[in-house]
C-alpha cells in the first residue's frame, strides 16, 4: 500500500522543466522480506517525476505486509519527503512568429493582445502590419542608431520593418511606441518602461500577465549607451536589440516565446516554449535597462 500527499496545483501551475527527484524508502524492519513485489528491497530508491507539480513539500509513504499464510504477518513501513520547486506558466497564450525581419516587438504584442482576447483581423502578416500602422513607421532613417536620433523609437517604429541592420543601426521600436499601439487596440497598460526589475517581471507572470521584455538577440550581455533627441531618450547597444514574451518562471529558469523561430544569424532560444536559464535572461534583459511592457 502506498500513499502520496501533495499540495493541490492551481490553474496556473503548468508544465515546467524536468524536475525529477529521488525518494529513499528504507524499510528498516529486520523482519521485512528481502525482496518484495515490484522489486523493493529493505532500502530502495524511487525516482518520482515531479514535472508539473506545484511548489511545496510532499510526503511519500509505503507500507508492505507479507501474505505468507503459513507465518505470522510481517509489516514494514517507510516514508520520505521531497521539496519540489514547481513552475508557473501563464496559460492560453497563442504563439505568433514575426513575419517581418525586424518586427519582433509587434509579434510579441500580437501574442499579448491575443492573450487578452483582442484578436486582430487576418493572419500574422496583416496583424503585425496593423500594429506597425498603429505605431507609425518612420523610414526617414534606416534604423535606431547614434547617427539617426531624428528617428524616435519611443514614438514610432524606426526604419523599414523588413530592412537590414548594420553595426551602426537596427530597425525597431521601444516600449513607448509599442504601448501606443496596445492602447490603440483596446488594451490597458499595466507597466511600461525601463527599470522594471526581473523580480517585478516574475511577479507579473505570477499574476497571470505575460510580459514583453527587451533582450539581446543572442542572449549575450552588452553595454548600452543612452541616445536621445531632446524629447525622449533610449538605450543603444549595437544591432542586438530583440524582444521576447516571458510567460513562465521556474526556480532557476524563465519560459519565453521568442518570435524569431529559427537559428539564423546566431539566434538563441528560438521559437515557442523555450526555457532560458534565469541568469542568462537577466543579463540580456539588463542590456536595455530592464525594459518591459505589460498589458491587460
Amino acid at each position: 500500500m502506498a500513499g502520496l500527499t501533495r499540495p493541490g496545483a492551481g490553474p496556473d501551475r503548468m508544465l515546467g522543466p524536468p524536475d525529477n527527484r529521488a525518494v529513499t524508502l528504507a524499510l528498516g524492519s529486520t523482519s521485512a522480506p528481502e525482496m518484495v513485489s515490484g522489486g523493493w528491497t529493505k532500502a530502495s530508491n524511487l525516482v518520482v517525476p515531479t514535472t508539473g507539480w506545484a511548489a511545496g513539500a510532499y510526503t511519500f509513504s509505503v507500507e508492505l505486509s507479507s501474505i505468507d499464510l503459513g507465518a505470522a504477518q510481517q509489516v514494514a513501513q517507510a516514508s520520505d519527503t521531497l521539496q519540489v520547486s514547481g513552475s508557473i506558466v501563464v496559460p492560453s497564450v497563442p504563439y505568433s512568429p514575426q513575419y517581418y525581419r525586424e518586427d519582433c516587438e509587434e509579434a510579441v504584442l500580437e501574442m499579448q493582445l491575443a492573450h487578452q482576447g483582442i484578436m486582430l483581423q487576418g493572419n500574422n502578416v496583416q496583424s503585425q502590419a496593423d500594429i506597425l500602422g498603429a505605431e507609425g513607421v518612420d523610414q526617414s532613417v534606416p534604423g535606431i542608431g547614434p547617427a539617426y536620433t531624428s528617428g524616435d523609437p519611443m514614438q514610432n517604429f524606426i526604419g523599414p520593418p523588413n530592412g537590414l541592420q548594420s553595426s551602426s543601426y537596427e530597425p525597431g521600436a521601444y516600449f513607448g511606441a509599442v504601448a501606443k499601439a496596445a492602447v490603440h487596440f483596446g488594451a490597458t497598460i499595466v507597466a511600461a518602461g525601463e527599470n522594471i526589475s526581473p523580480q517585478q517581471v516574475y511577479a507579473y507572470v505570477e499574476e497571470g500577465h505575460p510580459v514583453q521584455a527587451w533582450v539581446t538577440f543572442d542572449f549575450q550581455p552588452y553595454s548600452a549607451v543612452i541616445l536621445g533627441n531632446g524629447r525622449d531618450s533610449w538605450p543603444w547597444a549595437g544591432s542586438h536589440e530583440h524582444s521576447v514574451l516571458v510567460l513562465g518562471v521556474g526556480v532557476n529558469s524563465v519560459l519565453i516565446d521568442n518570435p524569431w523561430d529559427n537559428t539564423e544569424f546566431g539566434a538563441q532560444y528560438p521559437g515557442a516554449d523555450q526555457w532560458v536559464p534565469m541568469s542568462v535572461f537577466q543579463a540580456a534583459y539588463a542590456t536595455y535597462f530592464d525594459m518591459a511592457l505589460v498589458i491587460r
